[in-house]
């Protein structure tokens, strides 16, 4: 009965592993997909800076 007990425990953190591992790499890329997006808004944005500062000189 243990074995069964320490089985099914063992089937359970292999789960959680994997799921964790899984939710782990949709963060990172999560994470660089927005890191992505945040560079071409500061681009951009500088961009509009430089144009505005040009239109006052």
């Amino acid at each position: 009965m243990e074995l069964v007990i320490n089985d099914k425990n063992l089937d359970f953190q292999r789960w959680r592993f994997e799921q964790e591992k899984s939710l782990q790499l949709e963060i990172i890329q999560l994470n660089q997909d927005f890191q992505r997006e945040l560079a071409i808004y500061q681009r951009q944005t500088s961009l509009k800076v430089v144009e505005e500062q040009k239109r006052r000189d």
